[in-house]
């Protein structure tokens, strides 16, 4: 797509947490459940402190003096120090160790498509200034169509810092668009939600068909109204689903976002509707706001940028290679799906309803290491290929067309680059689809399948607590412990993952306690949790301890002495 990464994705998508259509909140009906959600990168937060207490705590009880520890820190240390693979920050920061033959692999066939890849990104920012500076004379005295004005406003709205009081309007307008309903939806239940919200009744496949016809169309509508192609979406993922082939679950994300991104826009676009007049931006504004936006050097800088952009594709997709799992692994892990599915069928009668919906389910690996390099060399060409067509488009531009462009791009360019084109997926997404009943397994689970297996088991639970009628009591009581029923069904999971747990002890796979995993990313250990609207999970060390107890491993003095202190019926037992 031209700057369709920068306008969408850059701009759009990462402010869109401002937007009430892009917070979290639980919604009951068909869902994705996850163990946890968010990119380990952002989660990769942890304090220096807790880092060092990590790396103690890496394989061998710590014998390190803990008398400046508090207790849940004491509880943590004590608790999770026989998991060897504790640290998920030591497990990333370790993957981008690159080995004499990955270097040379990477060299050999990803390296010349990436640096392709920036020389046409470079070639294009340059061929783009230069023609913004051949017209810019001519824009003290520009006329814009009303098409390009509410343009320009529909991406003000979603962008700019000082556009909150507007956007808080212009969703309140918008709050009953079956796509808001569906972003909403999508924030606890995946992008697959997203799709099958839109279009209810439709499979998935059917659904993503749909809206990626509805993409196209509203490209087009954008580039009507910019006078000039400025958007090319019907490249990589979008082309391949076109193209009849079979897209990843996760390629949906970037699917989805620049969906909602594109529904915004028209939505705020429509000259039927009055939201274009809620957004007090004159022509006098537009131009302010690309003069104080100094595109020249925003845009210019990413010649100088050129080596850190090469470095954090290195970087990131080292990373990944090292992650993503091989075609083998994910065979093995196949069988071990098949052991964990055993294990929640033997915790249900076999007239419980659940009990075929558990034998049915679907489990879903995630892209392969090989298919992960095939796809990021595929997006590479494309995205190479669309920057130089880009350059061959600027002359189809008129001075109000240049004018528009170069508007959006002051307001949705960023200066230094951050990501590789966001190629690199590393987010702990499994998740389970309780409409479709199926499991979407993450290159974590698949990677580490010691705790692939609870993790695996938890989102069976998921199915469990969707189908079942037989654990009411069990939640009631798992509200009691938190004393709200707003962690309820994530500790309802790690109640049947711990079950298996204990059924599997005496296999290799089924030793690890998950709940140490993600307290090792929190900024301190705590049994409580965050009280964020989002917060939808109990805290990592919370969800350490349920582990603990329900698979029989002794409870440390600590972590008895930290209970009492913050969660006094966290030991209860629910079974």
């Amino acid at each position: 797509m031209r700057w369709s990464k920068t306008m969408l994705t850059l701009g759009m998508i990462a402010s869109c947490a401002t937007l009430s259509a892009c917070k979290k909140e639980k919604i009951d009906g068909a869902s994705i459940h996850t163990a946890r959600t968010k990119p380990a990168a952002e989660k990769g937060t942890t304090s220096q402190k807790q880092n060092d207490d990590a790396n103690k705590t890496g394989g061998t009880s710590s014998t390190s003096d803990t008398s400046n520890l508090n207790v849940a820190q004491r509880c943590y240390q004590d608790l999770c120090a026989a998991n060897t693979e504790l640290s998920l920050p030591k497990l990333l920061a370790d993957a981008e160790k690159s080995s004499d033959a990955l270097k040379k692999y990477y060299d050999e066939n990803l390296a010349p498509r990436v640096l392709e890849t920036v020389n046409a990104r470079v070639q294009q920012s340059n061929a783009t200034l230069s023609f913004i500076s051949g017209k810019e004379a001519e824009f003290d005295k520009v006329e814009i169509a009303d098409d390009q004005a509410r343009l320009i406003k529909a991406i003000y709205v979603m962008v700019h810092p000082d556009a909150g009081e507007t956007q808080k309007t212009i969703i309140g307008l918008l709050a009953n668009e079956a796509f808001i309903k569906a972003a909403s939806l999508r924030q606890v239940r995946g992008a697959s939600a997203y799709f099958t919200s839109i279009y209810a009744e439709k499979s998935l496949t059917e659904a993503t068909k749909l809206e990626i016809s509805k993409i196209l169309e509203l490209e087009e509508k954008v580039n009507k109204a910019a006078k000039g192609r400025i958007l090319n979406m019907k490249t990589g993922t979008l082309q391949r689903f076109l193209n009849g082939e079979v897209i990843e679950m996760d390629e949906l994300e970037g699917l989805a976002d620049n969906s909602f991104a594109l529904r915004v826009i028209d939505a705020v676009m429509d000259e039927k509707s009055n939201i274009p007049q809620q957004i007090n931006l004159g022509l006098e504004e537009m131009k302010q706001i690309y003069g104080k936006a100094n595109l020249q050097d925003q845009l210019k800088d990413l010649e100088s940028e050129k080596a850190q952009m090469l470095g954090l594709c290195e970087k990131e997709m080292t990373k990944a290679m090292n992650l993503y799992p091989q075609e083998s692994e994910v065979t093995a892990f196949k069988a071990t799906t098949e052991q964990v599915r055993k294990q929640v069928l033997s915790l249900l009668s076999a007239q419980d309803p659940t009990y075929s919906v558990v034998q049915k389910a679907v489990v879903y690996s995630p892209m392969t290491n090989d298919k992960a390099v095939k796809f990021w060399a595929q997006s590479l060409k494309d995205m190479a290929a669309d920057s130089k067509d880009a350059v061959n488009d600027l002359k189809n531009l008129d001075t109000a067309g240049t004018f528009t462009l170069a508007t959006i791009l002051s307001m949705t360019s960023t200066k230094k680059p951050t990501n590789c084109f966001h190629l690199v997926d590393l987010n702990i997404s499994d998740a389970t689809h309780t409409i479709d009943t199926g499991i979407k397994a993450s290159w974590l689970s698949v990677k580490k399948p010691s705790y692939g297996v609870a993790i695996l088991a938890h989102e069976f639970g998921h199915l469990v607590s969707k189908f079942s009628q037989s654990y009411y009591s069990q939640k009631s009581c798992l509200a009691g412990k938190q004393g709200n029923t707003k962690f309820m069904e994530e500790d309802f999971a790690d109640v049947i993952a711990g079950k298996v747990l204990a059924n599997m002890q005496n296999s290799v796979n089924g030793k690890s306690n998950y709940g140490c995993m993600f307290a090792s990313l929190e900024e301190a250990p705590s049994l409580q949790a965050g009280t964020t609207a989002s917060d939808v999970h109990s805290s990592g060390l919370f969800r350490a301890l349920q582990l603990a107890q329900l698979s029989k491993t002794a409870i440390p003095e600590s972590c008895k002495q930290a209970v009492q202190e913050q969660t006094p019926k966290a030991l209860d037992k629910c079974e």
